[in-house]
């Protein structure tokens, strides 16, 4: 396989991702992990009493993959006979040399003779202490719920 195709960066984020407005926007952001092979976004939620109304507020900050590091791991390309069998060998090699960590992209190129996987590592998952994206309630579902839409709505998620 040619070298420069494996070290041409992936096309993953030129498109922003539209939730559906029938659906929960929590439902949406894992559908939106999931089509991007990431791990579900968490929350760290926390509840204060709100001074006007003396009512318990919730607030939400989503704990989000940092997607502008992102490079090919051209060391840790296998090939297989197919595509699961190229991604564990792949998986394995990883976790030999201490960097897996569950926030990888896959390139699947077929090869002469079976498939070759190619993983992309992400950024460690943190705190996405941007007001836009702190989701605000009157219950932790609430605030999850809110700022899974602020997630939604201001173009963060994007997809391929």
């Amino acid at each position: 396989m040619p070298r420069e195709k494996l070290q041409r960066p992936l096309p993953l984020f030129n498109r922003i991702y539209r939730p559906r407005r029938a659906d929960h926007y929590h439902d949406q952001l894992n559908v939106w992990c999931d089509r991007l092979g990431v791990p579900h976004i968490e929350f760290q939620t926390t509840a204060f009493v709100d001074s006007s109304t003396g009512r318990p507020v919730y607030e939400a900050v989503p704990i989000f993959p940092r997607f502008d590091v992102c490079r090919p791991l051209d060391d840790y390309t296998r090939r297989r006979a197919s595509k699961p069998r190229a991604q564990q060998a792949s998986k394995r090699a990883l976790r030999r040399a201490g960097l897996f960590n569950g926030i990888i992209r896959w390139d699947f190129e077929r090869a002469f003779i079976g498939w070759t996987a190619t993983p992309y590592v992400y950024g460690n998952r943190e705190p996405l202490r941007d007001t836009r994206f702190i989701g605000r309630g009157s219950s932790i579902k609430d605030a999850k719920e809110d700022s899974a839409r602020r997630l939604l709505t201001e173009g963060l998620c994007v997809t391929s």
